[in-house]
């Protein structure tokens, strides 16, 4: 999965969101007190991101109070934000890898695997 580094959920930025979500995702659940520990928000103004987290899937409610990542929370958490690396800078990598020696001590051990040692 790829997500925009520009990207917002809700009112924060995307990376923001992944990387608080890569820090929940660790607890089996949490508070929206933890949350705001956690994305260091002011105490009393998480709820508007939580909102926003439920909205999208990325977590459920786990308990009276208590909140829990979902499959979906830990795929994005997991995300990455780099650009897909292009077909033709893959093609130039891959040229540049050395083939290998056909006649070095991999093809001997090969080539000795299975007879007996005289």
């Amino acid at each position: 999965m790829r997500i925009d580094p520009n990207g917002k959920i809700g009112d924060n930025p995307a990376l923001a969101v992944r990387k608080l979500l890569r820090y929940l995702r660790g607890w089996d659940q949490w508070k929206v007190a933890d949350l705001e520990a956690a994305a260091t928000l002011a105490p009393g103004t998480g709820d508007a991101l939580v909102k926003a987290l439920r909205t999208e899937g990325l977590i459920e409610a786990s308990g009276k109070g208590a909140w829990a990542v979902t499959q979906a929370g830990r795929t994005f958490s997991a995300a990455t934000a780099a650009k897909p690396v292009r077909r033709a800078t893959a093609e130039k990598a891959t040229c540049r890898v050395p083939q290998g020696d056909a006649g070095g001590p991999f093809r001997q051990h090969a080539e000795t695997r299975g007879r007996a040692v005289e």
